[in-house]
């Protein structure tokens, strides 16, 4: 239970709000730079989240089930019927984020003319206990310039010459992103007393959710101080919703100030959260309060500063980052160094070790497949394709029932990749298995096993190979 309760951890660097990954939506977009910014584009932005509450974990390894298909099958936020025994933690933690932020791209009047924004963190730390074990989370040195963009509601950061681990994502996408704020804008002719409901695609990106699907939050002016700004707007609401296919309820009780020329300047929300478990996160019932405030930098050199393209060295471990970076990746740095991995944030990393890393793939709530990567030691006998098939059919054993494609390959670098797809039957359900052996020129060599269950296949369809493109083997 240790080490599932170390891995849960290092998914919960936003205090039990926990960000779902969604299906990759966005083109890549990074590297782009002005050549010039003007110190009235830069705001200066503080968070603080603090949180409390219980974390519900899986009694035991999570597991594919027969019944994890979503209830609305085409809707993004479906939510599963999945029913695992848990075992409750108590969870307190703290979160402070500080950066500074300038439009991602500015024509010569000053004006945006590329969606999202660019970040200089300042800080960015999570301090966390669930039950004894505690851990602080934080954004590397090398990560101190991001690049950040909404997309119907949701929120992604990446790197211009590379891509954040998914703990570094998760620790900088909080409820009520600045990016996102603009659902929160009153209407042109609202008065005080007026009240409005918040779109709820809106508000689901706001409150790091897929979807609401019941309920809604609503807005009302308590004051308008003149034209140009309306301060203590209330907010106001209990919706319920879903992540990664699993049901949400949340309440939301709290105020923000906002200015008709510049959005948003400052918020306080309590948020009480109660999740249920799932395949790729636990569940959780708490309470947290937000707080954030945005105002005009200060001085000349935080515009300076952004106007520069920044440098990656090097990030976990050492190693460099790979990039370009683009929107919907993410890096996975194996602890020894052996070997790194970009993959896409619809795979979810549940367990990294020493010897071994976890991932699973999730579609419209249902459990696709999972992947378990594995360092192998280096040899000078390279492994033939039919080692590795008799190797699998012996390992699955009883498992096992055909095989159903078995093939070797070679990259342009020398990396041999030996792929072994066979078929068979797993607690009653039919699943197929497919075994990659990675192999470097110069020794360094990887395993990837993928498990699909047999009528996901189809929606899985190639996510190993785009995966194992994504495998990088250092020269040792």
């Amino acid at each position: 239970m240790g080490a599932d309760i170390s891995g849960w951890v290092a998914r919960v660097s936003l205090m039990g709000l926990l960000v779902a990954s969604g299906m990759v939506r966005l083109a890549a977009a990074g590297g782009q730079y002005p050549g010039k910014v003007d110190q009235e584009s830069v705001w200066l932005v503080d968070v603080n989240l603090s949180v409390g509450g219980v974390l519900r974990m899986p009694a035991g390894p999570a597991a594919f089930s027969g019944d994890d298909e979503p209830q609305q099958e085409d809707g993004p936020g479906a939510a599963s019927g999945l029913t695992v025994a848990v075992t409750e933690q108590p969870i307190r933690a703290e979160s402070h984020l500080s950066f500074h932020q300038r439009p991602a791209g500015l024509a010569d009047s000053g004006e945006s003319v590329l969606p999202g924004a660019v970040r200089q963190y300042q800080q960015a730390e999570a301090r966390l206990t669930v039950g004894d074990t505690e851990t602080t989370v934080s954004l590397a040195s090398d990560a101190e310039f991001v690049h950040v963009r909404g997309d119907k509601g949701s929120l992604q950061a990446w790197l211009a010459e590379g891509f954040l681990t998914q703990a570094e994502h998760d620790l900088i996408v909080v409820p009520f992103d600045p990016l996102l704020a603009a659902a929160l804008k009153p209407p042109a002719d609202a008065t005080s007393g007026d009240t409005w409901a918040i779109d709820q695609e809106a508000a689901a990106g706001l409150l790091c959710i897929d979807a609401v699907t019941a309920g809604r939050v609503d807005a009302t002016i308590g004051e308008a101080a003149d034209n140009a700004s309306v301060s203590e707007v209330l907010l106001t609401g209990t919706i319920a919703g879903a992540v990664a296919g699993v049901p949400t309820a949340i309440e939301v009780h709290g105020t923000y100030d906002w200015s008709r020329g510049t959005g948003l300047t400052a918020l306080v929300v309590d948020l009480r959260e109660t999740r249920q478990p799932g395949h790729v996160a636990p569940g959780f019932q708490v309470e947290a309060r937000l707080t954030v405030n945005c105002r005009p930098a200060t001085g000349a050199e935080p515009a300076k500063r952004l106007a520069k393209v920044s440098v990656v060295s090097t990030g976990a471990g050492g190693r460099f980052r790979r990039g370009p970076g683009r929107p919907g990746g993410r890096w996975l740095v194996d602890p020894h160094a052996r070997y790194d991995l970009i993959y896409p944030d619809a795979w979810h990393l549940i367990e990294q070790g020493g010897e071994r890393a976890t991932l699973r793939l999730i579609d419209r709530g249902a459990l696709i497949g999972e992947v378990v990567i594995r360092p192998l030691p280096p040899t000078d006998t390279p492994l033939t394709l039919e080692a590795l098939q008799g190797d699998i059919e012996r390992s699955l054993a009883e498992q096992f029932s055909h095989l159903v494609a078995a093939a070797e390959s070679q990259r342009s670098d020398g990396t041999t990749i030996l792929r072994v797809a066979s078929a068979g039957e797993d607690a009653g359900l039919p699943f197929e298995w497919i075994h990659y052996h990675v192999s470097a020129a110069d020794g360094p060599r990887v395993s990837l096993s993928f498990m699909v269950e047999s009528r996901h296949r189809q929606r899985f369809a190639e996510a190993d190979m785009r995966l194992v493109e994504g495998l990088f083997l250092p020269p040792q």
